[in-house]
């Protein structure tokens, strides 16, 4: 990925946020640290960052509406909108900021079918009654998971936003808070969780079905074309990889 961001220049700077730009890429980074958001400006719909193609994999499988926790530089909502052109992706973000950049430098404003709800995600997912087929976290500020949603609570609440078969998809990328988070997910979906590590990536995806009968998920999984390989790990239970 590396090459992506060779001579790149500094278009935004703000207190703890920096937007970087070449011929090619436009990337958003928060305190200098690792890559939140890369895109292709010419491309925008196409992955750019590791994680991106296993978080948004069940939705592109089985489009139905979706919540997207945490905007960004809108990099899930752009692989998002094409398969999902016939459905909504409403997106929660905390940070006006990010929100305007988002608009701004990051093409969101060719997302017809996306809308922007400014409110923190464990409050907004507390006080929601909608009813999605996918929730999509993609919540980390420039160290960690924010602490509000690092709890058992807010994941319940993620279960209860979901219809029957929903699909809950999680992007970890802070390595120490992999397990704590992952244990909270297992108790609220017993059965049917699966965890898709990320090659060239400390980052982690953690995929969790809404549905009473065990192994529904990795059913699914075994009957399509993109699945690498399944594997059991008695810490981690199934894992997997996509091609």
């Amino acid at each position: 990925m590396r090459w992506k961001t060779l001579g790149g220049r500094c278009i935004y700077r703000s207190e703890g946020i920096r937007i970087y730009d070449n011929l090619f890429f436009r990337w958003l980074t928060f305190d200098t640290r690792p890559i939140q958001t890369l895109i292709n400006k010419w491309y925008p719909h196409r992955p750019e960052l590791h994680y991106i193609k296993p978080l948004v994999f069940m939705a592109q499988q089985l489009p139905g509406d979706c919540c997207l926790l945490g905007l960004g530089g809108a990099g899930v909502a752009h692989v998002l909108a094409k398969p999902l052109n016939r459905f909504t992706i409403t997106a929660v973000e905390m940070e006006a900021e990010i929100i305007h950049l988002a608009s701004r430098y990051f093409q969101i404003d060719k997302r017809v079918n996306l809308s922007i709800v400014h409110q923190e995600a464990s409050q907004y997912v507390r006080e929601n009654h909608s009813v999605f087929r996918h929730v999509i976290v993609d919540l980390f500020n420039a160290s960690s998971f924010p602490e509000s949603c690092h709890n058992p609570e807010f994941f319940a609440h993620c279960k209860r936003l979901l219809m029957e078969n929903g699909v809950l998809a999680v992007n970890l990328a802070n390595q120490q808070e992999h397990k704590p988070i992952f244990d909270f997910i297992r108790r609220i979906f017993p059965g049917n969780t699966v965890v898709l590590p990320i090659p060239e990536s400390a980052n982690m995806v953690i995929l969790a079905q809404k549905n009473e009968t065990a192994n529904t998920l990795t059913d699914f999984l075994k009957s399509t074309s993109h699945l690498k390989h399944l594997a059991w790990d008695p810490r981690w239970g199934c894992m997997a990889a996509i091609k």
